[in-house]
């Protein structure tokens, strides 16, 4: 008894770059879409062993509204975004990302806050869970594949193909995806990207499975105020996937790749490992990690966003959407995701996140639900 699934088989050459409305779009992949049969029983149920925390600090509560919204994809575009990623229009989306601008936080006064200055959440954290199989740990600086739960998510943007550095969380439905809303929404005066797929554990030797979007949802001020001087905090949102038009060996993300921990960026100031598809090193091709020390900043005032310093990407464009994550374990390719990456500051060598918190649980909770 076997499934037909899609994959992905990487090949590469050299693309030039393009520039989409204030975000910045560049890569460099080219990719083919084979079709494999794969055994059902190749995927093992999902391994639980995974040791828990305690007495950890809870995140910052917020100034802006909870409120979330939608965009669903149903069956029949599902399997439409199927047919939609030809080999062409893959290619297209890897020499197309999406990044706000680097310029973006030099609009906005800065005030770091004090580490200790913690603000207590309410909200139970949820474990990570380990994937189906041992993960790659990572060979030299040429790419990171040592985790399973983080991969590439393409999308068509104004009718772009175009894509972002996404990743699989733990949770009860086992198929959401985590990245940043601009990776979903255009922002202000725009719309809901379109064909949404996601490819975990995507890298350059290929043979990864495709994984058609559901339903995306952000946060309503993103969809309003998004891509305006201070909304980094509003940068963040989920993809559920349509796992109806998946074989049953499939509708489990989480117990085959494994999923991050979600629940506690709860610190003024923590340790970090940040995975995404950035530009140098990589070319935009392979997945790469680093590590970061994180702070909080107070942009117009108010204590919502994080900051990365010290992180190796010499230039970070494309890792827009990847996780930041604390206690991150290469033997497992888990850890506990506290941000994901909203703007990159080239020249500073600097990436900004937004914070976890209250209203960032609720969106993850309403997530879950779809």
């Amino acid at each position: 008894n076997s499934d037909i699934i899609f994959v992905l088989l990487y090949i590469f050459d050299e693309g030039e770059s393009a520039t989409m409305s204030k975000r910045k779009l560049s890569a460099s992949a080219l990719v083919a879409l084979i079709v494999l049969s794969v055994p059902m029983e190749a995927f093992a149920s999902e391994r639980t062993d995974v040791p828990g925390l305690s007495d950890f600090a809870r995140t910052s509560n917020s100034i802006y509204s909870d409120s979330t919204s939608s965009y669903v994809m149903t069956d029949g575009q599902a399997q439409e975004a199927y047919r939609y990623w030809t080999y062409d229009k893959i290619r297209e989306a890897m020499h197309n990302r999406i990044d706000l601008r680097s310029t973006y936080m030099d609009e906005v006064g800065l005030r770091h806050q004090n580490p200790q200055d913690n603000i207590t959440t309410s909200f139970a954290p949820v474990e990570p869970a380990l994937p189906r199989a041992a993960v790659n740990a990572r060979s030299g600086f040429t790419e990171d594949t040592s985790s399973m739960p983080t991969g590439l998510l393409m999308f068509t943007a104004d009718g772009v193909a175009a894509s972002c550095s996404a990743s699989l969380v733990n949770s009860s439905s086992k198929k959401l995806v985590l990245t940043a809303a601009h990776c979903l929404h255009g922002g202000k005066n725009s719309t809901w990207y379109k064909s949404f797929m996601f490819t975990p554990s995507a890298a350059p030797h290929g043979g990864q499975q495709m994984f058609p979007g559901g339903t995306a949802r952000g946060f309503t001020d993103w969809l309003e105020k998004g891509g305006s001087a201070g909304e980094e905090a509003n940068d963040v949102g989920f993809l559920s996937v349509n796992t109806s038009v998946l074989p049953d060996s499939l509708k489990n993300l989480v117990a085959i790749y494994g999923g991050h921990g979600f629940g506690h960026s709860n610190l003024g100031s923590f340790d970090a490992t940040i995975f995404g598809y950035p530009k140098n090193p990589g070319d935009n091709r392979v997945p790469q990690s680093c590590g970061a020390t994180v702070s909080t900043v107070y942009p117009l005032g108010i204590g919502d966003t994080l900051k990365a310093d010290g992180c190796s990407f010499v230039d970070a464009r494309g890792s827009s959407g990847g996780p930041w994550l604390q206690l991150y374990d290469a033997s497992t390719g888990v850890g506990w995701v506290n941000s994901v990456t909203s703007i990159s500051d080239v020249i500073a060598q600097q990436l900004y996140g937004p914070r976890f918190n209250d209203r960032v649980y609720k969106l993850y909770t309403d997530s879950n639900n779809d």
